[in-house]
């Protein structure tokens, strides 16, 4: 396992992961600051991007820095695929998928007190190739996640708050997929209570 501390900048590394890194820390700069912006995380912005380096075994990790930061400049690391790094095992069951968001969202949340899954029913998320979230309650995250990336769901809920949702394009293309399953979520709890059909219908 490669570390490299909050600030450090990524000339520590070789070339491909420098031209890889230096990008993915603005985009998750960017990606969290929109995030925040939209209310689209919870009240102390939990999320944490992990993005597959392109033809390396290689993952970095990029935290939010905190409910105080202005720069809003992830803490990076940089993790061996082959390792137990977070979510490694989605990325070697799943070689399609580029970048993972581990994040809590309020409405989301909500729906996963219900202990359903979340069905990408909404047309903003009916588009994608993926068959909605798995809401699950066991302590085996990585197992339930692991899983659900075979069976192709986009992601899972915890029934007790948070979230982990993967994506084959980049940091912003998941950037916007947690935007738009939020919203999502959203309307299907506002439309629940006048509902004659489940969502997944």
């Amino acid at each position: 396992m490669i570390h490299a501390a909050f600030g450090v900048p990524p000339t520590q590394f070789d070339s491909q992961v420098q031209d890889f890194l230096i990008p993915a820390r603005i985009e998750a700069a960017k990606a969290f600051r929109v995030l925040r912006d939209t209310r689209s995380l919870d009240a102390a912005g939990q999320l944490d991007f992990i993005a597959r380096v392109p033809g390396r075994n290689l993952l970095v990790h990029l935290a939010h820095p905190g409910l105080w930061s202005v720069t809003l400049e992830p803490r990076v690391n940089v993790l061996d695929l082959e390792d137990s790094a977070p979510g490694g095992e989605i990325f070697r069951r799943r070689p399609d998928v580029a970048s993972l968001a581990r994040f809590s969202a309020p409405h989301l949340d909500a729906w996963a007190r219900t202990g359903e899954d979340f069905p990408f029913a909404h047309r903003s998320v009916g588009r994608t190739a993926f068959r909605g979230l798995k809401t699950y309650d066991t302590d085996d995250e990585a197992g339930v996640a692991a899983t659900a990336a075979s069976e192709n769901y986009a992601g899972v809920l915890q029934k007790f708050g948070g979230a982990v949702l993967w994506s084959r394009g980049d940091i912003p293309a998941l950037a916007e997929l947690i935007l738009l399953v939020e919203q999502a979520a959203k309307v299907e709890l506002l439309a629940r209570p006048f509902s004659r059909s489940p969502a997944w219908a």
